[in-house]
């Protein structure tokens, strides 16, 4: 079968519908110009592209299995969906090359999109357009480019599916027929993803239409029942189709209990019933209004009560009519009264009367004609006293100018106005009030009088006040942490001059006579180097004197309570494990912060997934000692039991310089607005304020693991239970360390020196191989760490197994065994110890990998 070069053949053709005629070719491409010439329709181009909405969103998996069938049919490494934006080259997907864009002056693509047919390049050395292409000069030294334009209905070219190989090769027409097929497959794909955004927005509005419908009737349904009238709907054969709940309350009901029924079923009043259906029929035969001025009603319990009812047709669209709306209003104090208009002001009056503020009218002349019982009572002042000296004198005096403007304004526009003031009660203080002055006007738009009310918000000042003191105490504690952050800095490095002086002192004083006069100056040194570290911590302490409430508690209760929580806050995408030890472990410190902590823990792990992964949660028992401070710089441990919390994931991990950061305040790698930075901080002091230790271990690529110990809170006074006495003595026998941490490595190979072994140390697995392979010293074990640049510690056993058969090889490393055999770092049931390790902990290690070792 022939090869394609450049173009495509009459077998080539693009299956799938005919494109339409908007694309226009550019100029030609000059000889050795790298760069692509712009389309003529480059505007249009990049609005159809934008139009998509597919830049900088994240993959999707339909793109990415087009993508893997693309590189897998053309037998091609590499395999990517680009679009040509303005001034960059975009990957939706990428098979063999990662997603990261690039120019668009360096892009093959760019070139591609100038045709609508396919673009091959059989060797890019040759073709005078890309042999000067970075990506071909330099990493990763493209030689093979097959390029199928996406083209959309609309004739424009927004970018290619495309395959890449190392190699010069040719491209043969079946495949160039397929990849101009899939190309059309991701047109399609883009067609119907907009499409679906499309329904999906359509049904949003519906679900919003259908969401205002829905409030709205339950906003005319609470206003129909906090209404004190009787509000009704009827059909024409009297039956209610629609009340509230004064109706229902009148008939002794609910309002379920009323609807469907009529006057005859719930009045006991033969000729009441009668002359609501006269009435009910002649509004809806004549289609008019009618006004009752006064009816009787008789209630469940028999009391007659009179309304005046208002009546009026709901005519429908076709001039029928066989509904009608009414509102009966109880006037039965108003029949009782001498007079309506007494009634009507009566009735004022009581409204007045009963408001919990004020409640005033006063004419548009500025005399007052009524203050209710509250502002009487408040300011020992009526209409009298008023009229006679003025109400200015109520105002605080801060405002007095504001509220005399205000009115000003109002009475020269006839508006309202609302304002927050305060007035001084009687007894002198002052209270805040909410007051709204409206203008009465009459059918000519003239003001009458003007009705003011005033409602106190003394509380709601007082509220507002607090959440002021909180926010200016949030304000502190964010300062403070700053502090802590300064704090801690300190300590770190006077810590490690400290550990250094106390150390070498020690030394020191093991060889000088116990009453020497050297000896003495020694353990001064000694003394004021303690001293010293007490102030460090004093100054941490300072920066978190937050009040706290610690007690005994479970910590594995604690997990377990908080289970469902936390599973519900990593999501479907994410698997959580738990691997808790046996029986209680009980901590003391305030369980409320450790719960914090641990949820901190485990946001900060699923942030660190967006593609989903895995959280393993384990809890132990463990004994830490002054050894382990030595190994972790900064750190003050008091040598006891602790139970450890450990939190691990398979995220992205932190780089070093990150992880030196991780529990600084307000340090964070999250995008603005996705977090505060002070969710590790905070829960590196909650753990230091309990006593405890919180210590980060991570590798970019292999995740991260968080251990929190805390001190161990026991039923009785016993003192800890000291650690487990340490191995055999080494006996001479030689032990590699292999490791590419310099302090542990050290610290290792002076614990193992002590017990009696000999060491080598060499920083990485390529020079333990060296060394072996030279055989200048028998080496009785080999003990590696499991992840280091370059040959890896599983890498080294893996080659020692064919290199020295039977040489035992001890593991270690700052994840979890279990962690790191799920990880496949490491399989199962090989020797492992899991980093922070005692100077005890590793000879023991060691001794026992030998012993059994010596037994098989």
């Amino acid at each position: 079968m022939a090869v394609m070069s450049s173009g495509r053949s009459s077998r080539g053709r693009r299956r799938g519908p005919a494109r339409p005629a908007p694309f226009r070719p550019p100029p030609p491409e000059r000889q050795g110009d790298v760069r692509a010439p712009i389309p003529t329709n480059e505007t249009e181009r990049l609005a159809a592209l934008r139009r998509y909405e597919l830049l900088d969103t994240p993959p999707e998996r339909d793109f990415d299995d087009i993508a893997r069938v693309a590189a897998s049919v053309c037998g091609a490494p590499i395999a990517q969906i680009s679009f040509v934006d303005d001034c960059r080259q975009w990957f939706k997907a990428a098979v063999g090359l990662g997603l990261r864009p690039g120019p668009r002056d360096e892009s093959f693509c760019a070139h591609a999109i100038l045709r609508p047919e396919l673009l091959v390049v059989p060797d890019t050395h040759q073709d005078p357009r890309f042999a000067a292409n970075p990506y071909v000069t330099g990493s990763p030294h493209i030689r093979f480019y097959a390029g199928a334009p996406l083209v959309t209905r609309d004739g424009y070219s927004l970018g290619t599916l495309c395959v890449l190989d190392y190699v010069p090769r040719q491209l043969s027409e079946e495949h160039a027929d397929l990849l101009q097929v899939l190309a059309h497959q991701v047109v399609t794909e883009m067609d119907l993803r907009r499409s679906l955004a499309v329904e999906a927005g359509i049904q949003e509005d519906r679900d919003r239409v259908q969401a205002v419908v829905q409030r709205e009737r339950a906003f005319l349904r609470r206003i129909i029942d906090t209404q004190p009238s009787m509000v009704f709907v009827k059909d024409w054969e009297g039956r209610f189709v629609l009340v509230n709940e004064a109706l229902a309350r009148c008939y002794g009901s609910t309002v379920d209990g009323v609807v469907g029924k009529t006057d005859a079923d719930l009045n006991p009043d033969a000729a009441e019933v009668s002359h609501f259906v006269q009435d009910d029929r002649e509004v809806m035969a004549t289609r008019s209004m009618k006004l009752i001025p006064e009816e009787p009603v008789t209630d469940s319990e028999g009391q007659v009560h009179w309304f005046s009812t208002v009546k009026v047709p709901l005519v429908n669209e076709d001039g029928s009519c066989d509904k009608l709306l009414g509102v009966a209003t109880d006037i039965t104090a108003q029949k009782r009264a001498l007079s309506a208009l007494k009634a009507s002001e009566q009735l004022h009056w009581t409204l007045g009367e009963a408001a919990p503020g004020f409640v005033w009218t006063v004419g548009a002349d500025g005399i007052f004609q009524y203050v209710n019982r509250t502002w009487k009572e408040f300011t020992g002042s009526d209409c009298e006293d008023l009229n006679a000296h003025g109400w200015q004198r109520f105002n605080h005096p801060d405002e007095l100018a504001e509220v005399e403007r205000r009115w000003a304004a109002a009475a020269a526009g006839g508006t309202a106005f609302e304002m927050e003031l305060r007035y001084r009660r009687r007894d002198g203080p002052y209270r805040w009030m909410l007051s709204r002055i409206v203008p009465v006007k009459d059918e000519h738009g003239t003001v009458t009088r003007w009705v003011g009310s005033s409602t106190d918000i003394e509380d709601l000042k007082q509220m507002e006040a607090v959440r002021r003191a909180n926010d200016e105490r949030l304000r502190q504690v964010q300062q403070l942490e700053s502090v802590g952050r300064l704090a801690g800095g300190v300590a770190h490095d006077l810590n490690n001059m400290l550990v250094a002086i106390l150390g070498y002192s020690q030394f020191v004083a093991q060889g000088l006579a116990p009453e020497s006069e050297p000896r003495r100056d020694v353990e001064a040194i000694i003394e004021a180097a303690g001293r010293s570290a007490a102030l460090t911590r004093q100054l941490l302490a300072f920066a978190r004197r937050d009040l706290i409430e610690p007690r005994r508690f479970d910590l594995n209760g604690t997990v377990l309570a908080g289970e469902r929580m936390l599973r519900l806050a990593v999501g479907e995408g994410i698997r959580m494990e738990l691997h808790l030890a046996h029986g209680g472990l009980y901590a003391y410190a305030d369980v409320s912060r450790i719960e914090q902590v641990l949820l901190n823990l485990i946001l900060n792990a699923r942030d660190a997934m967006p593609d989903g992964g895995q959280i393993d949660i384990e809890t132990r028992r463990v004994f830490l000692d002054e050894s382990y401070a030595n190994q972790h710089p900064g750190t003050a441990i008091r040598p006891s039991h602790y139970v450890m919390l450990v939190v691990s994931d398979t995220g992205h991990g932190m780089t070093p310089d990150t992880l030196a950061r991780v529990f600084e305040p307000f340090f964070t790698t999250k995008a603005f607005g996705k977090g505060t930075g002070l969710g590790l901080a905070t829960a590196y002091g909650s753990v230091k304020q309990a006593g405890g230790l919180l210590w980060a271990y991570s590798e970019v690529g292999q995740g991260t693991v968080f251990k929190v110990y805390l001190p161990e809170a026991s039923e009785s006074d016993e003192a800890p239970v000291p650690p487990r006495a340490g191995a055999a003595a080494g006996e001479g026998r030689m032990i590699l360390v292999v490791d590419d941490a310099d302090l542990v490595r050290a610290t290792t190979r002076r614990a193992l020196e002590l017990k009696g072994y000999r060491c080598i140390d060499v920083a990485g697995g390529s020079e333990a191989l060296e060394l072996l392979r030279a055989g200048r010293e028998p080496v009785d074990l080999v003990l590696t760490d499991v992840v280091m640049p370059g040959l890896s510690g599983r890498d080294l056993g893996s080659r020692l197994e064919t290199m020295r058969p039977g040489l035992p090889v001890l593991f270690v490393s700052g994840y979890t065994e279990e962690d790191i055999v799920k990880r496949g770092l490491l399989e199962a049931g090989r020797p492992f110890l899991a980093k922070p390790f005692t100077p005890e902990a590793i000879a023991a290690k060691v001794g026992e990998v030998l012993q059994r070792r010596s037994l098989t």
